[in-house]
């Protein structure tokens, strides 16, 4: 990621989530593993086809996310901030599938 790119993502996250978001599972569910349905605008950008709910934000449900995604995130997905941000918001959302340890974005 370039340093000008990295600048603009961390402009955003810093005006949307000023203290950061939850750090992990705190919903009390047990993590699961769910075809990726109700989030069209990431089906394209993931290379797979399944997601572990919920995630590190807290979301249980692809349409919570969904809504977060439209209303946060969209202006600066199709921004040009960044090629790498669509894939980045949509792994962030919807991780990869692996209830024993789930894989962040970066890694």
């Amino acid at each position: 990621m370039l340093v000008t790119e990295m600048i603009c993502l961390s402009r955003y996250l810093i005006f949307f989530y000023p203290v950061g978001p939850p750090s992990n599972n705190t919903s009390g569910v047990e993590p699961t593993c769910e075809p990726i349905t109700a989030v069209p605008m990431c089906t394209s950008a993931l290379p797979y086809s399944e997601a572990q709910l919920p995630n590190m934000l807290g979301h249980t449900n692809q349409g919570s996310i969904m809504g977060e995604l439209a209303s946060l995130w969209l202006p600066i997905v199709f921004s040009g901030c960044s090629p790498y941000i669509h894939t980045f918001v949509c792994q962030s959302y919807l991780p990869s599938c692996n209830p024993d340890l789930p894989i962040v974005p970066c890694r």
